[in-house]
């Protein structure tokens, strides 16, 4: 009797994390984008953008041998290199307004660059969601739990659920506010402009998300839980200030 408590507790405890990390995105996902064709291409296909971006950045960890068991190199190397990939896929979907009509209206639903950059990140959120949480749900699936450093009462699992979950959230903001700045330096001049910050806010950002979670600190778990969500209420803040004021820009244009 006592295993099977402690079985179902683990089954319990596997699909708890597996809400706390996807139930946003997949909200997100069946609400919103998989009413039109075109949006939900345009997530599976950043979606594989980030992949790659993992690659590369994998092929790099492993290639300078020195450094491989240093996780915060990883983490310096990793983030440009996605915050590349973002832009790259962002080109690409500018590239093919014209030449696919993506932004053409899709049976009832109209399509703009803002659902696109929401599509977008929604894609990179769901993709590092899967490939952080997959070696997490597949010890969880064993016997036993891990105990959280520094949070009585609550194990590793759950905490990494949270900490994923904020970094995958943040990345469907980042990838709202990072397309608005690339569509506002395309109109303006010169090599550094005003409307930068919001690019850089978002590489900033990542690594402040990426970092905290080097925090092994066995005194409290909040080292690591509080920065991120921290950071994701902040770029979200952002991000909604950034589509009002596309939005308005747009009213006034027409």
């Amino acid at each position: 009797i006592f295993l099977k408590q402690k079985q179902t507790k683990m089954i319990g405890d596997l699909f708890g994390s597996i809400f706390i990390i996807y139930s946003v995105p997949v909200a997100l996902f069946w609400f919103v984008l998989s009413k039109s064709p075109k949006l939900v291409i345009a997530t599976t296909a950043s979606s594989f953008m980030w992949l790659l971006s993992a690659f590369v950045s994998g092929i790099i960890w492993i290639a300078v041998t020195p450094l491989k068991e240093d996780f915060w190199f990883l983490l310096l190397v990793s983030v440009p290199i996605q915050e590349l990939f973002r832009y790259l896929w962002w080109r690409l979907l500018h590239k093919a307004e014209n030449g696919l009509s993506t932004l053409t209206p899709d049976g009832n639903v109209v399509i703009t660059r803002e659902k696109m950059s929401l599509a977008s990140g929604v894609g990179f959120g769901l993709m590092y969601g899967v490939i952080l949480s997959c070696n997490m749900l597949d010890i969880m699936s064993g016997p036993g739990m891990i105990p959280s450093p520094g949070c009585g009462g609550y194990n590793y699992f759950f905490i990494s659920s949270l900490v994923i979950c904020a970094n995958v959230l943040s990345h469907i903001v980042w990838g709202i506010i990072a397309a608005r700045g690339w569509e506002e330096r395309q109109h303006g001049q010169g090599l550094i402009q005003k409307t930068d910050w919001k690019i850089f806010f978002v590489l900033l950002a990542h690594y402040g998300a990426a970092f905290s979670t080097l925090d092994t600190s066995e005194e409290t778990c909040a080292a690591s839980v509080v920065p991120v969500f921290a950071i994701f209420i902040c770029s979200a803040v952002i991000a909604w200030v950034v589509l009002k004021g596309g939005l308005k820009k747009k009213e006034q244009s027409n």
